[in-house]
């Protein structure tokens, strides 16, 4: 008799040891499952010439990809670049927000365009608008660069503009607006 007692008072124990074990393990399981679950992030890149002069040294959408910005120096938007002639690549930086400051660690967006294969002489605007959240609030930043293309090139040039985050991740919170406009002035 003794024997059954102890013995089904143990069961009772088990059992609910066996519950609690098995919460645990449930919970667990859902924390190390969150860990790697994959995160989205979509991205996408639409091309539209509107109403303005149309850029005809850009006639064809750009690619756009997260990066690391490469250098820790950024772009003066307020001169005019100029445009390699007979192929080549112009690899320009700018701050998200506007700002001065860039550094060679910090996650940027780059966009990528590839110039016509003959171009014209001009110039060719470029008002890139974003929006994001650092995680201390929201930030809306633009800058506007002009590239000059003084001669007409006879061969394609790439033109590289990193949009640089001033963070070495993607803001924490998100980029919910990237835009560029490209305009011939």
């Amino acid at each position: 008799m003794i024997r059954e007692a102890r013995k089904g008072g143990g069961r009772r124990i088990g059992a609910g040891v066996t519950v609690l074990i098995a919460i645990a393990t449930l919970c667990a399981g859902f924390a190390i499952a969150q860990g790697f679950l994959p995160t989205n992030v979509i991205q996408r890149a639409a091309y539209d010439q509107g109403q303005t002069v149309a850029p005809t040294n850009f006639p064809t959408a750009p690619a756009l990809a997260p990066a690391t910005s490469p250098t820790s120096t950024c772009t003066n938007p307020a001169t005019a670049q100029t445009a390699p002639s007979g192929g080549g690549t112009l690899t320009l930086t700018y701050n998200a927000t506007g700002g001065t400051t860039c550094s060679n660690s910090d996650f940027a967006e780059l966009w990528t365009y590839t110039s016509a294969a003959a171009t014209t002489a001009g110039n060719d605007r470029f008002t890139f608008v974003d929006q994001f959240n650092t995680g201390a609030g929201n930030v809306t930043g633009s800058v506007s660069i002009v590239v000059t293309t003084a001669t007409p090139a006879t061969s394609s040039w790439t033109l590289n503009v990193y949009v640089d985050y001033g963070v070495n991740a993607l803001p924490q919170k998100g980029i919910w607006g990237l835009d560029v406009m490209v305009t011939g002035v």
